[in-house]
């Protein structure tokens, strides 16, 4: 079977998992806080819930939306995890607007004993995601860790660069 192209992601990760959840505002609203920072993951009707290998357990044909901290933006994104059950797989079926199809990123149903097999993808985003950034995932449940590889944001490092060249000494003038 053919094997995608690996994607060697770059930034600093942000992982959201059971090992960094910590609370829910609301059922439909999950905070997570890797390293400090807080990303939430929202969606239209399902509660938090967990799986296997420190997943998330997500719904099929929901579509869920990331909350990204001001300042960052995601540049890739990993997807690893299983399918949670074993009639058919699931498969990644949208990524910020962007749809795929059943064959492009698949996580394989359980076996014929029930046991699951992770797989993992790795996404590079075509233009990256500030503020927000939504998934859906299709065809079953999944139980994901989600990877997302951020950046500070250009513009914003524009205007520190502009900013530091204005600094002034004792005198006034511009050093």
């Amino acid at each position: 079977e053919p094997q995608e192209p690996t994607v060697t992601p770059e930034g600093t990760p942000y992982t959201l998992s059971t090992e960094t959840y910590k609370s829910s505002t609301n059922t439909t609203t999950w905070n997570f806080t890797p390293n400090d920072l807080t990303f939430t993951v929202t969606n239209n009707k399902k509660g938090y819930s967990t799986g296997e290998e420190y997943g998330v357990k997500y719904s099929a044909g929901e579509k869920y939306t990331i909350g990204i901290p001001t300042g960052i933006q995601v540049d890739y994104i990993t997807f690893r995890g299983y399918d949670n059950y074993s009639d058919t797989d699931a498969y990644l079926g949208e990524l910020n607007g962007t749809e795929y199809n059943a064959t492009d990123y698949v996580f394989p149903r359980k076996d014929a004993n029930k046991k699951y097999k992770v797989a993992e993808h790795t996404i590079q985003l075509a233009t990256p995601a500030t503020g927000t950034l939504t998934f859906t995932p299709a065809g079953n449940q999944v139980v994901w860790v989600i990877t997302l590889y951020t950046s500070e944001i250009k513009i914003e490092l524009e205007a520190k660069r502009n900013t530091m060249e204005e600094v002034v000494d004792g005198t006034g003038a511009v050093l």
